[in-house]
């Protein structure tokens, strides 16, 4: 979005040196830079954006935001403020001052991304208009800023919000002031950086601090235990298994059935033909058509186009590889509810099976008993071949060995390239292996040898 100059300027009690486009369109990257774009020069920790300013006066910027004018080149006008970063939030609260469309802001300890990639994909299904999303997981101040900026004639953005210390969320809530919020869950993910789960709860919660409509989970302790401090009655979606919760609207997925049931008025029911693999996958479903039936659209054409999701890339991802063996590449990240739902699903896929486990991070003092409890969650796999990586594969090891898990099923592996020898050792036709673990371990780096460039593409994604 272009934003007015002086209304930009207004907002950000800027000083002017030189002559300013009349409009702004942002950018802080001199690689993207477009002729005629307004650079910002972000300062952070360990890079300093004044120190691009001449590679963006030679890309075509018209002027540049600054808080240090000394660097700007002689030619180039620019826009002097304190502080960037918080000048490239002012301004993208400004642009989403001026968006017609409806905002739907969602966090979560798990579920994020592939929930607002389902909802992006059900409104876009649904034909109600172009649809913004967050690109990848761009979902810091930075991320969601640029989403913001970048909003123009949509009928609708679907934002992420992500949070990596205390107080992460209200910040982005502020700026977008959303609509609809959506809690996917509040689980074990990163309590090892906030310290307690206590702490972490609060800073998810914040998501409904702008009074947005609130879509919880039936399935997530927190959200039961507090959506009475919300300032209007949620909705709550799950399983037909879930507890019930009287006198709100609910939406459950009984087999392959909606259940619709909202306040004061008939309920509803529709058919899914596809589901996407494991519970954790449904729920994270619901919660998108959830946000798209308050947004209106009928419960059939929600219906209709949640049976065509596709789950994103690294997220139980189906990956056929030579010699018929099946990958199930889940490794974009792993937390320990996130794990235990990935291994509960793998235990329904058909085949001869085989785990391969890397660990996961930031769970500081509780690290070692949720690594002993993704141990215990594979014994139901009844897999062929157990490989376990990381810091703390020995403990994924005890746990597995207490739930009764052969101790001869199971290899403990120093890195990535013995584990794909073992597993090209030990893998035959028809396998299918489930690679899961920390972005820490790059365990891509196993599903890209076991799957060379020249074998073909990833088979659809099961949805």
């Amino acid at each position: 979005m272009k934003l007015a100059t002086t209304e930009a300027c207004a907002v950000l009690s800027a000083s002017i040196q030189g002559t300013l486009p009349a409009e702004l369109a942002l950018s802080i990257d001199t690689r993207t830079l477009q002729t005629g774009q307004t650079y910002l020069a972000l300062v952070g920790e360990r890079f300093d954006g004044h120190a691009f300013l001449t590679a963006a006066h030679h890309a075509g910027a018209a002027a540049a935001i600054v808080s240090n004018p000394t660097a700007l080149p002689p030619e180039l006008p620019g826009i002097v403020v304190a502080d960037t970063h918080n000048a490239l939030l002012s301004l993208a609260a400004l642009s989403r001052r001026h968006f017609c469309g409806a905002v739907i802001a969602l966090t979560g300890s798990a579920g994020k991304t592939t929930t607002k990639a389902f909802l992006a994909h059900i409104l876009e299904a649904a034909q109600i208009g172009p649809i913004a999303a967050t690109p990848l997981n761009e979902n810091n101040e930075i991320g969601v800023s640029k989403v913001l900026l970048g909003l123009t004639c949509e009928a609708a953005a679907v934002i992420e919000m992500g949070a990596r210390q205390p107080d992460d969320i209200a910040p982005l809530v502020s700026i977008a002031r959303p609509h609809i919020a959506i809690l996917t869950n509040v689980g074990d993910a990163h309590v090892g950086i906030f310290g307690s789960r206590a702490e972490l709860a609060r800073t998810k919660w914040q998501i409904f601090a702008n009074g947005g409509q609130p879509i919880l989970s039936l399935a997530d302790a927190v959200s039961r235990e507090r959506y009475t401090s919300l300032s209007q009655a949620p909705l709550f979606c799950g399983l037909a298994s879930d507890p019930p919760i009287a006198d709100v609207a609910t939406l459950r997925l009984a087999g392959h059935t909606l259940q619709w049931h909202p306040r004061n008025t008939p309920s509803q029911e529709a058919v899914l033909t596809d589901l996407p693999p494991g519970e954790h996958n449904q729920r994270n479903l619901l919660s998108a058509c959830s946000a798209a039936l308050l947004l209106g659209i009928p419960l059939t054409t929600v219906a209709r186009a949640a049976s065509s999701v596709s789950l994103p890339n690294g997220r139980y991802e189906r990956i056929s590889a030579p010699g018929g063996i099946t990958i199930i590449h889940d490794a974009y990240n792993a937390s320990p509810s996130g794990s235990v739902a990935s291994l509960q699903a793998f235990a329904q896929e058909a085949g001869r099976r085989i785990v391969l486990f890397g660990g996961m991070a930031e769970l500081g003092e509780e690290a070692v008993a949720a690594h002993r409890r993704v141990g215990a969650a594979l014994a139901p796999v009844h897999a062929a071949k157990i490989l376990l990586s990381g810091e703390l594969a020995h403990e994924v090891a005890e746990g597995a060995r207490a739930a009764g898990v052969l101790a001869e099923t199971i290899v403990q592996t120093p890195d990535n390239a013995t584990s794909i020898a073992t597993l090209q050792a030990f893998v035959q036709p028809g396998d299918i292996i489930l690679i899961k673990g920390s972005r820490r371990y790059a365990l891509e780096e196993i599903v890209h040898a076991l799957r060379p460039a020249q074998a073909g593409v990833p088979a659809r994604q099961a949805a």
